[in-house]
């Protein structure tokens, strides 16, 4: 309820309470926890136990909870160190919120059942950017989480978009943490359905 809360008062406000990011903080620490110790019995049900209608919605739920599941998996194969608690709140808040600058993209683009054009999909490339402008105003939004929200369309080969002043990472110059959500993000993308082309089958996503 407090992650629906945060998308209605995004949309209508454009802003994030305080408040509500201490309790966000509290619940993700409390998700996170349960993610690296019940067997991922919540990563199973997590599609059950979401109730909404909005796909920005359900893909920022769904790549916030398979980053903190991929980064599980990370810490088990010794890819990562084991992660704190504030690790744990930064790519929580950064993989819910990597999305939140699409809510300066018109809903026809975003729903657009063909293939972009080219200023609209420039027009789709500022949100890194402006989803920084969003959270860089708030103290208790960590760097780590901002990085996520700006920088998670960077690529391993130095291409890809992100902040408006083109200065792009690559390798290993991208932090870890941004990583896990860029794979999150493109997997839950690939699986969904959107207007136009129907979700690809897990292994095929994989």
């Amino acid at each position: 309820s407090q992650i629906r809360e945060l998308f209605t008062l995004l949309q209508t406000r454009r802003t994030l309470p305080v408040a509500l990011l201490d309790r966000l903080s509290a619940s993700l620490h409390a998700v996170a926890d349960a993610l690296f110790s019940d067997g991922g019995v919540l990563f199973s049900n997590v599609k059950h136990l979401a109730n909404h209608d909005e796909y920005t919605y359900e893909h920022s739920w769904m790549v916030m909870v398979l980053s903190l599941a991929l980064a599980r998996k990370a810490v088990g194969y010794g890819v990562l160190s084991l992660l704190d608690w504030q690790d744990r709140v930064n790519l929580g808040l950064g993989s819910i919120l990597h999305d939140v600058g699409k809510m300066r993209v018109p809903e026809e683009i975003l729903n657009k059942p063909d293939v972009l054009s080219v200023d609209e999909m420039e027009l789709m490339r500022g949100h890194p950017q402006w989803g920084l402008d969003i959270v860089r105003r708030h103290e208790r939004i960590m760097p780590m989480a901002r990085g996520i929200v700006v920088h998670h369309h960077q690529r391993w080969d130095g291409k890809g978009y992100g902040p408006s002043s083109g200065d792009l990472l690559s390798g290993e110059a991208i932090p870890c943490l941004v990583r896990l959500v860029s794979i999150a993000d493109a997997y839950d993308a690939l699986v969904s359905d959107r207007p136009y082309r129907p979700g690809f089958l897990p292994w095929e996503a994989m």
